[in-house]
């Protein structure tokens, strides 16, 4: 049975919410799919690559409408949203965290917070500084 990467991060997600990340490795989502490790690789260059996806889906998962006007009441709904997102899985916020951290995915958060703050009257240097402030308040917030 031919498998996808779609697929991967399915079993891994499920590892991750009923193990937790420590449980989750290639060997694991592998022996899920009835599949020998190195087929893995067909899909994903590394287990990096695969937590990565696994984090991007916990976050597209939690994605909800949004419908704030301002460009406070966006920056509050963007890290409420993430912060959902997170605790929606077990090991959620440790995941999404240490993807961030390595840049390995996870980007949309940091992508909204500043286009949000984009409309606050900040000097655009400091933008992506205020963008990452807020992302890692949420971040260690959840944790």
């Amino acid at each position: 049975m031919s498998r996808t990467r779609e697929d991967l991060v399915a079993v891994a997600l499920r590892l991750l919410d009923s193990h937790g990340l420590a449980d989750v490795s290639m060997r694991r989502v592998a022996g899920e799919l009835q599949l020998q490790p190195s087929a893995l690789y067909h899909h994903v260059a590394s287990k990096q690559e695969l937590l990565g996806a696994v984090a991007d889906e916990v976050l597209r998962r939690g994605a909800r409408p949004r419908g704030a006007v301002t460009w406070d009441e966006r920056v509050v709904e963007v890290a409420h949203e993430l912060r959902d997102a997170m605790l929606a899985y077990r090991d959620g916020a440790e995941l999404v965290s240490t993807v961030i951290a390595f840049g390995l995915g996870a980007t949309q958060p940091l992508d909204d917070l500043t286009a949000a703050l984009a409309e606050s009257g900040l000097p655009e240097s400091l933008l992506p500084t205020a963008a990452r402030t807020v992302l890692h308040l949420v971040l260690g917030h959840t944790l």
